[in-house]
């Protein structure tokens, strides 16, 4: 098949989490011509004229969408399969609908809490609920890599809160809101349709080594960019929770299933 890989418009200079969707487009362009396919690379421009025209120039069978941000908004992604649908062309991934629906956090969260399945408690501005004495993670209501999130986004009381998040408003733009902060362990999960049911991947744990006393546990900003800071270093995904531990495999599993 032809195939193009279609991926975010990113700037040589821009940031390491931007630079990552073009290391990663490379990646899946090699992959495909391993397997025979001719793959083909271009950057998304917001122009349907000109994506249509794109499309037909490469004679793409499919389009593998790598788009993870317009004018490096993640928020405004969901236009892409929007106008590679109204292009008729078959295209890789999900809708518009459920991207926009799982790239809103507090959005994702009622539909999860509706679906019976747990997530911390969180609120959004003015936060007039925060729990005095509770501590919570300030983060962006819909941008991923962890925009903004360092051992100063965990807060204490309302008023910490609301601190944050006028600071990162300040700084990054967008939505802000706080997440009640779960103190434990960390497990990531993926999972995949298969014949119309769900399929849960080998599950890594985060493991987070020599970390300082009293430092929140979590994988900001640098942990997962910044190649030269301890917290890069120190946070490492392993898969060795699953052997010595199925209990916590199981109960793991189970939640998305």
């Amino acid at each position: 098949m032809r195939v193009l890989v279609l991926h975010s418009d990113v700037a040589p200079d821009a940031p390491p989490d931007e630079l990552d969707t073009l290391i990663t487009a490379r990646a899946i362009g090699e992959a495909l011509q391993s397997r025979g396919h001719q793959a083909s690379l271009a950057a998304f421009v917001f122009d349907p004229d000109g994506l249509r025209a794109l499309i037909a120039e490469r004679r793409a069978d499919v389009v593998f969408n790598m788009v993870e941000a317009i004018f490096r908004q993640g928020e405004l992604a969901p236009i892409v399969p929007t106008l590679l649908e109204k292009s008729n062309a078959p295209f890789t991934g999900c809708r518009a609908a459920p991207m926009a629906l799982a790239g809103d956090k507090p959005l994702a969260k009622n539909l999860l809490r509706l679906a019976g399945l747990p997530t911390p408690e969180w609120h959004e501005a003015p936060f007039d609920d925060i729990r005095e004495g509770a501590r919570y993670i300030v983060k962006s209501a819909t941008e991923d890599a962890s925009l903004g999130l360092e051992a100063a986004a965990v807060v204490t009381g309302r008023e910490a809160v609301r601190a944050r998040a006028k600071l990162c408003r300040r700084e990054f733009g967008g939505r802000w809101f706080a997440e009640e902060y779960v103190d434990g362990r960390e497990f990531n999960i993926s999972v995949l349709e298969e014949n119309g049911g769900p399929r849960v991947l080998p599950i890594p744990e985060m493991v987070f080594h020599n970390w300082p006393s009293g430092h929140p546990r979590i994988v900001g900003y640098d942990a997962k960019w910044e190649e030269a800071s301890s917290e890069y270093n120190e946070t490492v995904r392993q898969f060795r929770s699953e052997p010595p531990d199925p209990a916590i495999r199981s109960r793991v599993a189970a939640v998305p299933a």
